[in-house]
């Protein structure tokens, strides 16, 4: 009878575990990573170089800017203060009065623009141009106000000297005219003469220069009595030649208006 072979012993069991993985290093490519570190490099080096020329760039406007804001500096001077060229050097009458037919500060104004253009067209670029005219403009704008100005006090001076003359021949008027009460007369309060054209006496010439100068009415009296007075003291003068008694009439009939000077008879 055959015999089926047992198997009492112990047996081995398998028993699948886990595998444990290796991972071999990786051989770095230094040749990538030193060209990477290049560009970067190159890069940032580009960016400084960037803004060192920009930095550059922007010293070199402002220093041409400077420059020309010289020369626009050195113009406005010679146009405010030149002996020939300047406009404080024109007076009275030929300030107000111009050849050119434009009012004087208009005419500095126009001719200063034109300088101003002139230097704005030898900059370098638009940049320069326009901080040139910003800054510029406070130079052109300074300029006309003081040409202003400058007018409008040499035409009060030209007036002034026009109101002064007509004082001194008023005053001519009263001497030459010592025997003509209404014409003495004229010569101090105005009025119409024969032919009915009006007159401006002594007074009224004061008063506009008072008018002019901002002097208040005690200047006005004041001045008004010391030329009147003035002018009476000349016909008692021309009157003594004449005759004393009339002197001496013309005298007491004016007392009052003569003031402080009363001439010793």
């Amino acid at each position: 009878m055959p015999v089926v072979p047992r198997y009492d012993q112990p047996t081995v069991e398998t028993n699948t575990l886990p595998m444990a993985q290796f991972n071999a290093p990786q051989a770095k490519n230094f040749a990538i990573e030193e060209g990477q570190q290049a560009m970067a490099g190159m890069q940032k080096l580009g960016t400084v170089g960037a803004l060192v020329a920009n930095d550059m760039q922007n010293k070199a406007n402002q220093l041409r800017v400077d420059e020309a804001l010289n020369q626009a500096k050195e113009e406005s001077f010679r146009l405010s203060y030149d002996k020939d060229a300047g406009f404080l050097n024109v007076r009275g009458k030929d300030a107000v009065e111009r050849a050119s037919g434009k009012p004087l500060a208009d005419e500095y104004a126009e001719n200063y623009k034109s300088h101003l253009s002139k230097i704005s067209a030898s900059l370098g670029n638009d940049v320069q141009r326009q901080e040139f005219s910003r800054r510029s403009n406070d130079l052109a704008t300074s300029l006309y106000g003081s040409a202003l100005k400058h007018e409008a006090d040499q035409g009060r001076v030209w007036a002034d000297s026009v109101d002064e003359s007509s004082i001194k021949l008023k005053l001519g008027d009263m001497g030459v005219n010592f025997n003509n009460p209404a014409k003495v007369n004229l010569a101090i309060n105005g009025g119409t003469d024969a032919q009915g054209q009006p007159i401006r006496g002594i007074k009224q010439h004061v008063q506009d220069m008072a008018a002019r100068n901002g002097k208040p009415p005690e200047w006005v009296a004041e001045k008004t009595r010391e030329l009147v007075s003035g002018g009476h003291k000349e016909i008692v003068m021309r009157l003594m030649d004449e005759s004393p008694t009339k002197a001496q009439a013309y005298l007491n009939d004016n007392i009052e208006a003569l003031g402080d000077h009363v001439p010793t008879l």
